[in-house]
């Protein structure tokens, strides 16, 4: 996956994105710190789909942000539907 980050940041890509609430895209954390890390180092960015946009969604947020904040990878939210849960 690294080298596909790689590939893909050399050939124009401006960051990467994945679907945590999908099955086969529900990366580990470390995996994705990998990742976000790889895209950092080629000035890229992380355009996650959260894992939850129910119940959950502040949680997966607060993912997204951990994850950034530790790799030094700046966070894309795509866009959430229905907006944010009031409190």
């Amino acid at each position: 996956m690294l080298a596909l980050v790689d590939q893909g940041m050399e050939e124009g890509a401006f960051g990467f994105s994945t679907g945590l609430s999908y099955a086969r895209a529900a990366t580990r954390y470390r995996e994705l710190m990998a990742l976000c890390r790889q895209s950092a180092r080629h000035g890229g960015f992380f355009a996650p789909h959260l894992r939850s946009y129910g119940a959950t969604v502040l949680e997966s947020i607060q993912e997204g942000l951990d994850i950034c904040e530790q790799s030094g990878c700046p966070l894309h939210l795509n866009p959430l539907p229905g907006g944010l849960p009031r409190q």
